[in-house]
């Protein structure tokens, strides 16, 4: 979509799991119950409606934060990989982290 977010349309899925072995984040799971895929949606539903992501409205330590990519990078830097994620020259993520002071640098 426009929006960057990628979406797994479950009418269409064949459950044949190409997509968990293609993305670098791990994100698809496979369902054993409906014999499809499922990830995250970025809860398209709230967005639809003008709200934030669940995630980021409940967590508590407010780590978390959603909105156009150009004002997180401007409030929180522009570090988009840390240890443990693809590199995101290769990703071309659509996130900024503000890894942990005692983060180990990539």
């Amino acid at each position: 979509k426009k929006d960057g977010i990628v979406y797994i349309c479950e009418e269409k899925c064949i459950g044949c799991c190409r997509c968990i072995k293609s993305c670098p984040y791990k994100a698809p799971q496979y369902d054993e119950h409906i014999k499809k895929v499922r990830k995250c949606d970025f809860c398209m539903d709230l967005l639809a409606e003008g709200r934030e992501p669940a995630c980021v409205a409940a967590c508590p330590m407010r780590a978390l934060a959603y909105g156009p990519l150009d004002l997180l990078v401007q409030k929180y830097g522009s570090i988009d990989e840390v240890q443990g994620m693809p590199e995101g020259n290769i990703t071309k993520p659509a996130l900024v982290i503000m890894p942990h002071r005692d983060a180990v640098e990539k």
